[in-house]
Formats: structure tokens, sequence, C-alpha cells
């Protein structure tokens, strides 16, 4: 069973082990080099902490513990969004955004897409506005600038 509940401070390096297993372990169409250079460690400390406590965040759980995540700061952007490698087309995601579009209302919403997030968002509303390429520690990563107007 995987209930969505809002996150909670001590949350933060559960969320971090788990953003890096679904970058660095996940189905992706991006090559090892392009997953190390996008993440090359987990996330820990006072940075990501604070990084999270300035955004909603609902995360995914079961009873094992955090399965997937989702932010939105205040300004309309979804800023992270992970699934788990074992939870992935189990719905967690669309719970996930189920929660997010309701506490968003009517706003708009903007995200920065990796190529094998573009379609969970489109089937939420999003839609490309342009892809992109992003040099990250010397590696091109590809991804779309996505909206929900």
């Amino acid at each position: 069973m995987t209930w969505v509940s809002r996150s909670h401070p001590r949350d933060t390096a559960a969320l971090g082990r788990l953003m890096y297993r679904s970058v660095r372990d996940g189905a992706t169409a991006y090559s090892k080099p392009e997953r190390a250079a996008w993440m090359p460690a987990r996330r820990t400390g006072r940075a990501w902490a604070r990084r999270l406590a300035g955004q909603q965040i609902w995360v995914a759980r079961r009873v094992a513990g955090p399965v997937g995540f989702l932010s939105l700061r205040c300004d309309g952007y979804v800023d992270l969004a992970f699934v788990a490698p074992e939870a992935i087309g189990q719905g967690v995601f669309s719970a996930l955004m189920r929660a997010l579009l309701e506490a968003a209302g009517d706003r708009p919403l903007k995200t920065h897409a990796s190529l094998h997030a573009q379609a969970a968002f489109a089937a939420h509303g999003f839609r490309v506005v342009h892809h992109e390429t992003k040099l990250v520690r010397g590696q091109r990563l590809r991804r779309a600038e996505m909206i929900r107007p």
C-alpha cells in the first residue's frame, strides 16, 4: 500500500537517498557518465535541508519508507520529482502529482523535466515549451522546459 503525505524535516536524509537511487539506478535514457555528472553524490547536510525547507513537498510512502517525492516552490516551479526505481510504473508519480495539483489550484506551473520524466508530466497536463541541453560537470544533459498553464 502506498499513501501520500506532506514531508517532515526527518525525511531529509531518506529523500536524499531516494533521489540518488532514482538518478543513478533508475531506468533512464542517460548514460552512466551523464548520471554521475547529474548526481555525483547523495544530497545531504544543511544545504540540502535548506533547499527542501523552502518548498512544499509531498512524499509517497510505503511501510518500508519513502518511494517517491515531488516538490513545489512558491513561484509555481516543480523543482524535484523522483520515484524509487522499484516503484516506477506503479502509480506513485500520479498519486504525488494529484496531491501537488490539488494544492496548486489554478496557478500555472513550470518544470524542467528529464528525458524519462517528460511523459509523466505530459500525462498531467504539462506541455513542452522547448527542449534544451544543460552542461553539468562536463556532460550535456538533455531536458525539456515544460509548463502547465
